[in-house]
């Protein structure tokens, strides 16, 4: 028997050895190809039954951050299959189904809560659920928060438009002029302002811009998640207009004061105002003449206010924010009062031009009176009074010569203009003793 082994061992060595060596070389390949692998996937987040929560006035307020994170799958297979998995990888879903959540689970606003994501394997390998390592590690915080729709809020400017020198904004208006908001309360109760910014600025000419509705907390924060803004842009329609100074004309007046009064002054102000418009509207308007003031029968100061934009309102202007709205004009009214005036021989200046003649003034004094506004009257002061005589050209003998007196406006001399009695004296005549000719010698 012995034998027997003997020789057919040795008859078929080679074969034997040739079988060991196959199996042998077999068996390594398969422990190789067919050997257990470990992969991690990433998987996104796909959030399902979303509408459940608009029915119960809830919003998921962390909704961009699950959307934006991953689920990291940990997968265990053999090689061979772990590598047709991974071709179709990117058919896994993590999904997260917010009914049960929503329907069934007791929670408080803004807690988070935990959610265990389905994992949705490829169709061709919808069994491979038990090839997951980390099912209990598939794990997505969720956190709901009551939802408002239909806050309304005003549409305001962010900062004022800065036009070009010399032109300035007088209409600034937004379409529409409120704006919806849909969102989570606690994200509602933290707005402040909602507003739009234009970026063109130095204008100088009517514009329109489109800016987007930005909302803003009390910290000057931008909200810029978890609300929907109704519309998102708004129409902003900017009119300009040039600046233009119109001089005020001096004021006229008309009619007779009561008797025994008279206007001392006339005094406005402002003498100018600035005003915006189109230069088409402005026209050949440079100034702006004020109505007539009546002044029949007065006998007190009085002030006329005009209003401006009764001169200017036909021709589409309308005053800088920073001009006056009305010229005042005050009229000043006193009474007509008289005073004697006497000036002595001293006070008297004599003209002589081309005059060679010894003269002298035979009148100690001169009397006569003056009529005028009584402040005027009372402040005139006697000793400075500027009187003078003119005799040039005058021969020798006794002449009336007119008085020639200088007073302020507003005072005139009462009845006929006061003379002085002069005497020119020939040149072989000698002036009595008593005359004081010499003094009034030029």
């Amino acid at each position: 028997m012995i034998q027997k082994i003997k020789k057919f061992y040795f008859k078929h060595y080679l074969k034997i050895v040739a079988i060991i060596l196959a199996y042998a070389f077999w068996s390594i390949a398969d422990s190789k190809y067919n050997a257990q692998q470990s992969r991690t996937f990433s998987v996104d987040i796909v959030l399902e039954n979303l509408d459940v929560l608009r029915n119960n006035n809830l919003i998921l307020e962390n909704q961009v951050e699950i959307e934006q994170n991953n689920a990291q799958v940990l997968i265990k297979m053999a090689k061979k299959d772990m590598e047709e998995f991974a071709a179709v990888s990117k058919e896994m879903k993590a999904v997260l189904d917010l009914r049960p959540v929503v329907t069934s689970y007791e929670f408080a606003e803004g807690e988070n809560i935990p959610v265990y994501l389905d994992i949705v394997m490829p169709e061709t390998f919808k069994d491979a659920k038990k090839n997951i390592q980390n099912n209990s590690d598939l794990v997505a915080n969720v956190r709901f928060g009551r939802y408002v729709e239909g806050f309304i809020a005003d549409i305001e400017l962010e900062k004022p438009i800065v036009a070009k020198e010399g032109y300035e904004t007088v209409e600034e208006t937004i379409e529409p002029k409120t704006v919806t908001i849909d969102g989570p309360e606690t994200y509602i109760s933290k707005i402040d302002r909602v507003t739009v910014e234009v970026k063109n600025q130095e204008i100088s000419s009517d514009s329109i811009e489109y800016p987007k509705i930005e909302v803003y907390d009390e910290n000057n924060n931008k909200i810029t998640s978890h609300l929907s803004v109704y519309p998102d842009t708004a129409t902003v329609n900017i009119s300009v207009y040039k600046s233009y100074k119109l001089n005020i004309s001096d004021p006229t007046y008309s009619g007779a004061l009561a008797p025994g009064y008279a206007i001392k002054s006339v005094s406005f102000e402002p003498k100018s105002i600035d005003v915006l418009g189109k230069e088409k509207d402005l026209g050949s308007l440079k100034a702006i003449d004020l109505d007539t003031i009546d002044v029949s029968g007065k006998s007190e100061t009085f002030t006329k206010v005009f209003k401006i934009a009764d001169y200017i309102e036909d021709k589409n202007l309308q005053l800088k924010y920073n001009s006056s709205k009305e010229v005042k004009v005050t009229i000043e009214i006193e009474e007509i009062v008289s005073k004697e005036i006497v000036l002595q021989q001293s006070q008297l200046k004599i003209n002589s031009e081309d005059s060679t003649y010894p003269r002298r003034i035979t009148d100690e004094n001169v009397k006569f009176t003056i009529s005028g506004i009584k402040s005027l009257v009372e402040a005139i002061d006697i000793s400075k009074i500027n009187a003078s005589l003119d005799i040039s050209d005058l021969e020798p003998g006794i002449h009336s010569v007119p008085l020639k007196v200088e007073f302020p406006q507003g005072i005139n001399i009462a009845g006929e203009p006061p003379t002085v009695n002069v005497e020119i004296l020939s040149l072989e005549t000698t002036p009595p003793p008593s005359a004081s000719a010499e003094n009034n010698q030029p």
